[in-house]
């Protein structure tokens, strides 16, 4: 499994998920996302799920994640920035589709994360330069 992660030049932090994925994986994302909202270089990410294979994250796991990262992120900023602007990419016909959904769909009630999903990488890019 591989996670390519860079910080693409709309300071929008993207991280490419392939292959197969582990509880590991995880939490690389949410390190480097919390160290890129700490130092101000994104508010916004990409998760790039399109050429993901296979997961150990379950549902139970998706929340624990997703709220680590709410509570990192309101330690990180405090009070002087809302939310980060997380968009997921994944075609519908892939497995990343599935765990994207899962992701979202436990990402509720959480007031330092914004979280959509997309079919393309495209249209996910789109969203993130409008939620700037």
């Amino acid at each position: 499994m591989t996670v390519e992660i860079s910080i693409l030049s709309q300071g929008i932090l993207s991280a490419r998920v392939t292959g197969a994925s582990d509880d590991d994986d995880s939490q690389v994302i949410v390190d480097r996302l919390v160290d890129a909202a700490r130092d101000g270089t994104a508010e916004r990410a990409l998760l790039d799920l399109s050429d993901q294979t296979s997961s150990t994250l379950n549902a139970a796991k998706a929340r624990g994640v997703l709220s680590n990262l709410n509570s990192e992120l309101a330690k990180a900023w405090g009070n002087h920035k809302e939310s980060l602007s997380l968009a997921i990419a994944a075609p519908s016909t892939s497995f990343g589709y599935g765990i994207g959904r899962m992701i979202s769909g436990h990402a509720y009630d959480l007031c330092r994360l914004q979280v959509e999903q997309f079919n393309s990488r495209n249209d996910a890019l789109d969203w993130l330069q409008d939620a700037s």
